[in-house]
């Protein structure tokens, strides 16, 4: 499987959204333990999934 060059980290996300003139209200991160226990455990997406949040969703409004 081929990595993705191109990926934004949170903080990067967060700070394009305040550029942007949004107010962020609420952050969600989390990691499905559903997902991770599909996998193999020695699975390059587990082993990422344990250290970073496979969901990360953000509440923002338009200040």
């Amino acid at each position: 499987m081929k990595e993705r060059s191109n990926f934004y980290t949170n903080c990067l996300v967060l700070n394009m959204f305040i550029s942007a003139g949004f107010v962020i209200e609420q952050m969600i991160e989390e990691t499905d333990n559903e997902i991770i226990q599909l996998h193999d455990e020695n699975n390059d997406f587990v082993k990422r999934a344990k250290m970073f949040p496979v969901t990360f969703v953000i509440k923002a409004r338009k200040f």
